[in-house]
């Protein structure tokens, strides 16, 4: 049996003058989602020639626990967001 992982990709921007504060919920949001069971990677590396855009990377062992991550609602993974500071684009 193959097993494969599940990796989502979101881009996303920072607005404002709120960088500083937009980097310290991005650390912390990180380091929840690396603990949460299931979750290989999740990271947000930045653009170099747009220090405001960031690419979420994150991989889980299974679809079930991407989900599961996801609708949790107290989840800092699926409400990093709240900070205001940032927009999410999809493709």
């Amino acid at each position: 049996m193959i097993h494969m992982s599940i990796v989502a990709i979101a881009d996303m921007f920072g607005t404002g003058d709120g960088r500083e504060e937009l980097l310290t919920a991005l650390a912390r949001v990180e380091r929840d989602a690396i603990n949460q069971p299931g979750c290989l990677r999740y990271s947000f590396p930045t653009k170099l020639t747009e220090p405001n855009h960031f690419v979420l990377i994150s991989e889980w062992r299974t679809r079930r626990r991407w989900t599961r991550t996801m609708r949790r609602p107290n989840s800092r993974t699926s409400s990093s967001h709240s900070t205001g500071c940032w927009r999410e684009t999809a493709r």
